[in-house]
């Protein structure tokens, strides 16, 4: 995969060394000259420096031949640009990362269903540490090729059972929420639209399994 990383803060450090660990191509853009040149000796991916919102920029780093553009500058709206941008070269799978809740109905309405919100994690952890429970020990099972993968049911999947769908051989459907009840997804369970559907799978495997769930 080829990632464009846009904004060098802690967070986008973070991305860009587990993308890098994972093998992808990637390619960080960042505005401040001697962040960018530090970093450009630091990291094993291509370092520009330059302002991600730039069309000339955003050119410089062939962003019409990336799998998908990362935004993760400390401004909500440069995040939004950005965006915006990347979409007048290529139809590109976009990430943006939003501060302030507030700006989450309209990232959504401008058509960004890929948003990271760090306040939005902060409290889920919390509220999940209360409980006993540290989210941050499944993020680490997501070692080598393994990935998960949620996909909420079509019209198509309605009523079909489990044990009658062709998933990939290195795909497992582990999780099924249905509203506010949680299935174990067993071969006589029949899957009902709507349903969030979660997989554990290898990376190799997303494609195919993108196939058989009928997913453009």
């Amino acid at each position: 995969m080829r990632a464009i990383v846009i904004g060098a803060g802690n967070v986008g450090i973070m991305v860009v060394k587990r993308l890098i660990e994972w093998k992808d191509e990637v390619i960080l853009i960042e505005k401040d000259k001697d962040i960018a040149e530090r970093l450009a000796d630091e990291l094993d991916c291509t370092v520009i420096n330059g302002d991600g919102s730039d069309p000339e920029t955003l050119k410089k780093a062939q962003v019409d031949e990336a799998d998908v553009i990362i935004a993760l500058t400390d401004n909500d709206q440069s995040n939004i640009i950005i965006g915006l941008m990347a979409r007048t070269f290529t139809d590109i799978k976009t990430l943006i990362k939003i501060t302030r809740p507030d700006f989450i109905p309209i990232s959504r309405k401008l058509g960004f269903d890929n948003i990271i919100t760090p306040a939005v994690t902060a409290s889920v952890q919390t509220s999940y540490l209360t409980r006993g429970l540290n989210i941050l020990e499944l993020v680490n099972l997501v070692r080598g090729q393994a990935r998960f993968y949620h996909f909420s049911a079509s019209e198509t999947l309605h009523k079909k059972k489990i044990v009658n769908l062709a998933f990939p051989k290195d795909a497992l459907l582990f999780a099924i929420y249905r509203q506010k009840d949680f299935l174990i997804p067993k071969g006589d369970v029949e899957i009902h639209k709507d349903d969030e559907l979660v997989f554990i799978l290898k990376e190799t495997a997303i494609g195919e399994l993108k196939n058989a769930l009928g997913v453009q």
